[in-house]
């Protein structure tokens, strides 16, 4: 009993393994792999294959059920087996197809040589580029050697899980690629010729129902494109962050929605529908925010339900509509087959029924085809019912101008009436037209004052103008004077230098002619003659050194002038950086008046503009003359920003006036900054005079001493060497003596420059002040201008008040005629 019992159970192990193995032979071209899986769930995701393929994980290993790979929404990984048994005598070549392409990280292990097994990692997050065959799908050539085969496959994606999987023989996988292409291809291509039709009848008809409708192809189009891509094929799918399927889930439902609701016109039809579709269609944008901070699994989640909410919103409001509206009836036809799938394919997500990706996708783009076939076949039936409705109404015009044109004879009676009321309105229109040309009257007196105020103004501006013109060509004199001074003080510095080198020479001078004495007092012994020459010779040597210190004596009084002298141009500086600040205010001011004269002269041709306006309201009588009123409210306007504005200029007038006031003592005390400086350079000129005299003392008596010289010539031997050095060092004193002379010559040339920039500087004063003079004659002449403006601007004034007066008792007049036109008015409505 015991070993039938242990027969009866190795019968059914046997059993249970070979259900569970794959026969393979090459007859096959298309193996489902899903129900010979295996599969461990990693919770951990902390196994390895070394774990899972030895022998201890073998009672690990569960089985799927009925069919069904897809596991829902998880973060586990999973570790998925099958076995094949190739019963030919020789290796096949097949591939590998997992048919869900959103997996994150998919490892697959194949066997290989030595019961080593091979890896080849593939996923939607790796590298689009790295794949073998390059599909929207995971496809894996594989090998499959003679005898039992183990295939491992490692999945970890962090949503939705399925894995639908399929070996494909070569020819048949290239087949269905191709046909899957060329209905790919028929699939798109009717999308775009709807989206183009829809948009080009949206033109002529601006209907929106249209628009609403290309727009919901649009973005539906996206939605079967991000499902049939995996996100590393497409730029805007990596830019939406792995969420391109829910948010495009959102926008194609609550494009539906808006379709709905404008194809059904439900507005008119069902009001509370219309309002549940409106708040449906606003839901939506919260949640589009809100997927960018959740995870994948839960957006996903969030999105099917919409959908489904949306799409039985939909088939609800077109079931209601169904046997009152013929668009209803399209709609809900096209809806049913495309509801179905819809609700299939989220029950598949969800976990709830067996996913099959080839059904299920093929479905959509048949299911959504016929939805949008009946669509446009709805639309074109609303078009046919609009030009028979278009007919009809063109029928009842017809019919209306027939009677129209009956009831003319009728209306015959009514004209002698109409014309009686004609006549007094002609009356009264005379009598309007007196009371409009006193009007006009004042307002061309308004209009003749205003431009007499804008000529003054414009005299007023060329009289500004001048007077800035003036004031630059003031900035430019001072600048002048300004840099002849520095000019001035850099060459008074050159003549310091020049003397100081002056003297360096006499004191090399001194030294030589030291030297040359003691030359002197040894020949002395050697020829008594030369006595007298000798002695000659010391004195005038002794009368060249006192010229020497005189020199030096009086270049030090030279030094401590010029010293003086810079410290007067500092002052004179100082002063010309006061005039130049007063200046900048002075042109800050004069733009000031500038900015007034542009409002003044903004003012003058809005006066004119509304002058203009007045006479189109008296031309036009028909508004009652109440335009009247408001045009002399804004001339009153007017008026008071002349007023205020002319305020403002005799304001800036006397701000100018004391600025010029300031500048003309600071001008004062520049001058006599530039006198005393002038007076420096004076003594300045008289010591330098004083250095040429002595120096030029100086050269004679060397001259003298050279002549001396000569006559020892023919004297010993020892005697002449004495004079030779002597001769030498004399002609050493002759050069620097000629070094300065030349100097003293540029010393004498740049003091008589400086006296010459001295008289331009006073020069430039009687011009600056002549200038100023000019400027305060023209300032006057501009506060003249203004006060007669300001006079201008009261007569103005009176004359708008009587213009006021008179638009009054033209509103009386037109209040008489606006009866009489009410008259007409119903004899036309008794016609």
């Amino acid at each position: 009993m015991k070993t039938i019992k242990l027969l009866f159970i190795s019968i059914l192990i046997s059993t249970s393994f070979c259900n569970k193995t794959i026969d393979f032979n090459d007859t096959k071209s298309k193996i489902s792999i899903s129900k010979y899986l295996d599969y461990i769930e990693d919770k951990d995701v902390g196994l390895n294959f070394q774990t899972i393929s030895n022998e201890f994980s073998e009672n690990k290993y569960k089985n799927i059920r009925k069919n069904k790979t897809n596991f829902g929404f998880t973060k586990s990984a999973y570790w998925f087996r099958f076995k094949i048994i190739n019963n030919n005598n020789h290796e096949s070549e097949y591939y590998l197809d997992i048919q869900y392409p959103y997996l994150d990280y998919v490892d697959i292990y194949v066997p290989a040589t030595e019961g080593k097994f091979k890896k080849i990692t593939t996923g939607a997050k790796r590298p689009y580029n790295n794949r073998q065959i390059k599909s929207t799908n995971v496809i894996v050539p594989i090998t499959i050697p003679k005898g039992l085969n183990t295939y491992y496959i490692h999945v970890k994606n962090f949503s939705y899980l399925s894995l639908p999987v399929v070996l494909w023989e070569k020819t048949e996988l290239i087949k269905l690629i191709n046909t899957k292409t060329l209905l790919n291809g028929l699939y798109i291509g009717l999308l775009f010729i709807m989206i183009v039709f829809n948009l080009l009848l949206f033109l002529p008809t601006r209907d929106n129902v249209y628009l609403y409708f290309s727009a919901f192809i649009i973005s539906y189009a996206l939605l079967q494109f991000s499902i049939s891509n995996n996100n590393s094929q497409s730029l805007y799918l990596l830019l939406l962050n792995n969420s391109s399927i829910p948010i495009f889930l959102i926008i194609t439902g609550s494009l539906l929605v808006l379709f709905t609701k404008k194809y059904l016109s439900l507005l008119s039809n069902q009001v509370f529908c219309d309002r549940f579709s409106t708040y449906t269609s606003i839901v939506a944008i919260p949640l589009l925010i809100s997927f960018f901070f959740i995870n994948y699994s839960q957006a996903v989640i969030i999105a099917l339900i919409y959908v489904i909410v949306s799409i039985l919103s939909v088939s609800i409001i077109s079931a209601l509509l169904f046997k009152t509206s013929r668009p209803a009836k399209f709609y809900l036809i096209g809806l049913s087959g495309l509801l179905v799938i819809i609700l299939a394919t989220s029950l598949s997500y969800l976990g709830l029924i067996p996913y099959n990706y080839s059904l299920i996708y093929t479905g959509i783009e048949v299911s959504s085809s016929i939805f949008i076939i009946a669509l446009c076949i709805g639309l074109f039936d609303k078009i046919s019912q609009l030009l028979i409705k278009n007919k009809e109404s063109f029928k009842r015009i017809q019919i209306a101008y027939k009677h129209l044109d009956s009831s003319t004879s009728d209306n015959n009676s009514y004209v002698d009436l109409i014309q009686t009321l004609s006549l007094k309105i002609s009356l009264k229109i005379k009598e309007l037209s007196l009371k409009v040309q006193d009007t006009n009257k004042g307002i061309k007196a308004t209009s003749s004052s205003a431009n007499y105020v804008a000529e003054k103004t414009n005299s007023q501006f060329e009289h500004i103008s001048e007077l800035n013109q003036d004031m630059d060509s003031f900035m430019n004199i001072i600048d002048s004077v300004t840099t002849e001074q520095i000019t001035h003080a850099e060459s008074l510095k050159l003549v310091s230098d020049t003397v100081y080198q002056n003297h360096h020479y006499i004191i090399e001078q001194l030294e030589n002619i030291t030297k040359q004495s003691e030359h002197l007092q040894s020949t002395k012994k050697l020829i008594k003659d030369m006595i007298s020459i000798i002695d000659f010779i010391s004195t005038q040597s002794s009368n060249i050194s006192n010229t020497s210190s005189s020199i030096a004596s009086i270049a030090k009084e030279g030094d401590v002038i010029i010293n003086e002298a810079e410290e007067g141009m500092v002052k004179i500086k100082e002063t010309a950086a006061g005039i130049s600040n007063i200046i900048n205010r002075l042109n800050d001011r004069s733009k000031q008046i500038e900015d007034i004269l542009q409002i003044i002269n903004n003012l003058s041709k809005q006066t004119n503009l509304l002058s203009l306006n007045a006479s189109i309201e008296a031309a036009r009588a028909g508004e009652y003359g109440k335009g009247f009123v408001v045009v002399a409210g804004e001339v009153k306007n007017l008026v008071t920003k002349s007023i205020s504005s002319t305020k403002q200029i005799n304001s800036t007038i006397d701000d100018i006036q004391t600025a010029t006031k300031e500048l003309s003592v600071s001008m004062v005390h520049g001058t006599a900054e530039v006198l005393k400086g002038f007076d420096m350079i004076l003594h300045i000129e008289e010591s330098f005079d004083s250095i040429v005299s002595e120096t030029k003392n100086a050269l004679e008596q060397v001259r003298e001493i050279l002549d001396s010289s000569k006559k020892m010539k023919n004297s010993s031997k020892k005697v002449l060497d004495n004079l030779n050095n002597i001769n030498t060092i004399s002609q050493h004193n002759a050069e620097n003596i000629d070094e300065i002379v030349s100097n003293s010559k540029h010393i004498v040339s740049r003091i008589t420059k400086a006296k010459e920039i001295s008289d331009i500087n006073q020069i430039s004063a009687t011009i600056m002040s002549t200038k100023y003079e000019r400027a305060n004659t023209k300032i006057h002449a501009i506060a003249e201008i203004s006060q007669d403006n300001s006079a201008s601007t009261e007569e103005t004034y009176s004359i708008t008040e009587e213009m006021a007066t008179s638009l009054e008792m033209i509103q009386e007049n037109l209040i008489e005629i606006d009866d009489i036109v009410v008259k007409l008015n119903n004899q036309f409505e008794s016609i």
